[in-house]
């Protein structure tokens, strides 16, 4: 930001002891403001909007892409750092040189089925049932087996 200041109007400035006192004639600025929302638009740029109605862009998100994504070396919490064989990052910003794009506020949904997954949890729940129901019946054919057997010798 740049900020110019013409001195050349100023008069009536002393050295006294009494003191000088300066006022300012006119803005052309807003007034202070403090930071109250931000947004990220779909190429990327981060704009922030004051407590003064004024707007202004704060920053720029960049993409990077690999040569070889499947270098890249899993730091944990869902994070990549470059690997030997991931190649260096190519720094672009969203939707250009092909390193994708941004949908600011979205959440990244789940790559599960869970209508899926809860028909084949009971499918597993109910074939264990039945395969302890199995086990149950033949130790119990088994001791009675056994017992036959001792009452015949």
């Amino acid at each position: 930001m740049d900020i110019t200041a013409n001195l050349a109007g100023i008069s009536g400035i002393s050295s006294s002891t009494e003191g000088s006192t300066l006022s300012l004639a006119s803005q052309n600025g807003a007034a202070p403001g403090t930071l109250t929302t931000f947004s990220v638009d779909p190429n990327g740029v981060i704009n922030g909007s004051f407590s003064n109605g004024a707007t202004e862009t704060l920053g720029q998100v960049m993409l990077a892409s690999f040569t070889n994504d499947q270098g890249l070396v899993q730091a944990g919490n869902g994070t990549y750092t470059v690997g030997t064989n991931s190649g260096p990052p190519t720094l672009a910003a969203p939707n250009s040189s092909g390193v994708g794009s941004l949908q600011s506020g979205a959440i990244e949904e789940s790559n599960t089925d869970i209508g899926t997954s809860l028909v084949s949890l009971i499918n597993v729940s109910t074939n264990y049932q039945g395969a302890a129901r199995v086990i149950s019946v033949a130790d119990q054919l088994v001791n009675d087996l056994l017992t036959m057997m001792q009452q015949i010798a």
